[in-house]
């Protein structure tokens, strides 16, 4: 993905580019996260304290379940894996944000810092770029496995008699559909507040409309795939002969 910043212009014709003034809600959001951060890391053993309400196949016989479904390996495994989601995010923002504070580097704040240090030759700024690629791709391959695990393992457990192979494809695509949802209303907000001083024009909303539009649809086949094979198993079987 290619945005809005110095020197990439000349990868355009090469690579998939994405509108660069809805990078600015979406680093809004993420700057929020990151102050909400300690918010939830003190939240979290509250659910562990609540466990024989949270999971109910605590007490049920799991015919062979219980090596993965126990309450030790489900929090390590599911912390490893946000750590290593949220690992990716923040690394490919930091690149990101090199390149775009590059040309007016503010003084300080949180932005600056989550940067680190800037780019001073154009073989730096190639150098970033290509990391800049490699942090995105990598964001998107653990987005998809952390999120159906976390679906798999906090959602699909509140029936650990039933299972479904298609279960996590369907959780994050639902993840990531929503998260464009938020970014449509994040972008709206910026808009209607400081008009086309965002740099946010119609096409950009068409553009990711498009797009939402599309994974709603995914997201609908997902769930229609998955209703019918539910619906099919509760057809009486014939006798065999």
């Amino acid at each position: 993905m290619v945005g809005h910043g110095p020197g990439r212009g000349a990868l355009r014709g090469r690579h998939a580019r994405h509108p660069g003034p809805l990078d600015r809600p979406a680093e809004r959001a993420v700057r929020g996260l990151c102050r909400l951060f300690p918010a939830v890391v003190c939240a979290l053993p509250r659910p562990a304290a609540r466990r024989n309400h949270l999971f109910p196949w605590l007490h049920e016989d799991l015919h062979g379940k219980e090596i993965w479904l126990n309450i030790p390996f489900l929090f390590t495994r599911d912390a490893l894996g946000l750590l290593i989601l949220y690992g990716c995010g923040f690394a490919y923002l930091s690149q990101d944000l090199k390149l775009k504070l590059q040309a007016r580097p503010p003084a300080a704040g949180l932005r600056r810092r989550l940067a680190g240090r800037l780019p001073q030759t154009e073989e730096e700024v190639r150098r970033i770029q290509g990391r800049l690629n490699l942090w995105a791709g990598l964001y998107c391959f653990s987005f998809a496995l952390v999120l159906s695990l976390i679906g798999f393992d906090l959602v699909m457990s509140m029936d650990p008699h039933w299972v479904s192979t298609l279960f996590g494809a369907y959780h994050f695509v639902k993840a990531f559909y929503v998260g464009l949802g938020a970014l449509i209303i994040l972008a709206a907000i910026v808009y209607l507040r400081q008009g086309t001083d965002a740099g946010l024009a119609p096409n950009h909303f068409h553009d990711i409309g498009k797009l939402f539009f599309a994974f709603c649809l995914l997201w609908a086949d997902f769930f229609y795939v998955q209703l019918t094979v539910i619906w099919y198993g509760t057809f009486p079987r014939r006798p065999t002969t």
